[in-house]
């Protein structure tokens, strides 16, 4: 494994969680589908979400409407744009 590819491995690993339409680097877009903006990957903020049956669980915070989508309860894939 190349230098780069370990460098986004560990900066966006929190992601694995998730679903996303496809791989994800460090150019990617994300779409929102709360607000429906793209914004770049790196913008999204990796937190926490407080939960009623579980305590907190891993969530996804769009750095534009700063809605969260947490890995449990948000099954919806987040569509990815790759430049």
């Amino acid at each position: 494994m190349n230098d780069a590819r370990k460098k986004i491995d560990s900066t966006y690993k929190h992601f694995s969680r998730f679903t996303f339409s496809q791989d994800i680097n460090c150019s990617s877009m994300l779409r929102c589908a709360e607000c429906g903006l793209w914004s770049q990957v790196w913008r999204w903020k990796h937190t926490e979400i407080f939960c009623e049956i579980c305590g907190d669980h891993e969530a996804l915070m769009c750095p534009e409407c700063m809605e969260h989508f947490d890995c449990v309860w948000d099954d919806e894939e987040i569509e990815v744009k790759n430049e």
